[in-house]
């Protein structure tokens, strides 16, 4: 037995972090939706057509089609600005999280993502509620990704299970757990935000779902300070410094990584692509599926887009079954085939409705 497994800090209960990545992953997929469809409605002043309204009819003369148009253009352009105020800091931030928990213990590693989601919570209901400008939610998106979003909260549970499970078939089990939660909570967040916006109406629903964001992101802050930190403090090591940014970058530019350092390159950006695409494509239906000839209302746009993320739990599946019997390549292919035919369907939907 290795020194490892005799320090290895045993919980308080066999339940740990995944009820924390549950309902934060709640909150995180229901602030999507709500948030779009906020700002679809107030760049239309509020008089865009719906599913229930004989103004959802397409007639491209008309000035209501004309303001729809301009709405959704918008509206696109405030979901880049939204995305890059999220992505453009967290892509280093991450880096430092996984280095402060690792340096001053996993609870600290969950808590900055944790309070960073708290005040984007915050930011996004003072907007909705109280009708503050939309930049302030640039803002809170901004903090969120310097606090490393969702990629450091998955990151510091998985590192957390990592601290209290064996290697072999025990972690596995706890780790495909966590990937389930996040296809569930996917689920429950698309759904139930959609229907909750539904049945509170325009602008109420909104105002409702913000403070429930805001709800879970306590809950989690909460509930973090009932676990027992599994990874003691390094007193004598550097929090950050040059190193720890340096060593994740090794495999890239070393001699010893020579033979695979192409490999690396070309996987590492075809999945910053897959990803990169994914994300904005699924926000980019949202307001496709908003405007004539569809006029979505909300609890079909959380339909929508619990479908869309059942995707999450039926690739899961798929690895857990073809692991054993398919090289890692092999399922790669399968998923890059299977996300460029995904793009390609959608965009020639858009080109047929665009020309038709």
């Amino acid at each position: 037995m290795s020194v490892g497994e005799n320090t290895r800090v045993k919980p308080w209960c066999p339940v740990t972090v995944e009820p924390l990545l549950l309902v934060g992953m709640i909150g995180l997929v229901a602030s999507s939706p709500t948030y779009y469809q906020y700002i679809y409605n107030v760049l239309g002043n509020g008089t865009l057509p719906t599913n229930a309204s004989s103004s959802c009819d397409v007639n491209v003369s008309d000035p209501a089609y004309q303001r729809q148009l301009k709405a959704q253009a918008e509206s696109a352009q405030w979901q880049l600005y939204l995305t890059l105020a999220l992505s453009i800091p967290g892509a280093l931030s991450t880096v430092a999280l996984g280095t402060l928990s690792d340096t001053f213990g996993r609870k600290v590693g969950l808590l900055v993502p944790l309070v960073g989601g708290l005040l984007s919570a915050v930011a996004g209901a003072v907007i909705v509620n109280f009708s503050f400008p939309l930049e302030v939610m640039l803002a809170g998106n901004f903090v969120y990704g310097l606090s490393g979003s969702w990629t450091a909260l998955f990151g510091g549970c998985s590192a957390y299970i990592a601290d209290i499970t064996d290697p072999g078939k025990q972690r596995t089990f706890r780790v495909a757990l966590l990937e389930s939660g996040v296809g569930i909570s996917s689920l429950v967040g698309e759904i139930g935000t959609g229907y909750w916006i539904q049945l509170g109406g325009i602008p109420r629903g909104f105002k409702e779902v913000t403070w429930g964001i805001v709800g879970c992101s306590v809950f989690c802050l909460l509930y973090l300070f009932t676990l027992k930190e599994t990874r003691p403090r390094v007193k004598k090591e550097t929090p950050l410094s040059c190193s720890h940014f340096r060593r994740c970058f090794n495999a890239f530019y070393e001699k010893r990584y020579e033979g695979r350092r192409r490999k690396l390159l070309l996987g590492t950006l075809a999945y910053l692509l897959v990803i990169g695409s994914a994300i904005t494509t699924s926000n980019l239906i949202i307001l496709y599926v908003l405007a004539p000839p569809f006029c979505f209302t909300s609890d079909l746009v959380g339909l929508l887009k619990a479908a869309l993320g059942a995707s999450f739990i039926v690739s899961v599946i798929f690895i857990r079954v073809f692991n054993s019997c398919v090289s890692e390549f092999a399922m790669l292919m399968v998923s890059y085939t299977n996300a460029l035919s995904s793009q390609l369907q959608n965009n020639l939907d858009f080109l047929c409705r665009r020309f038709s």
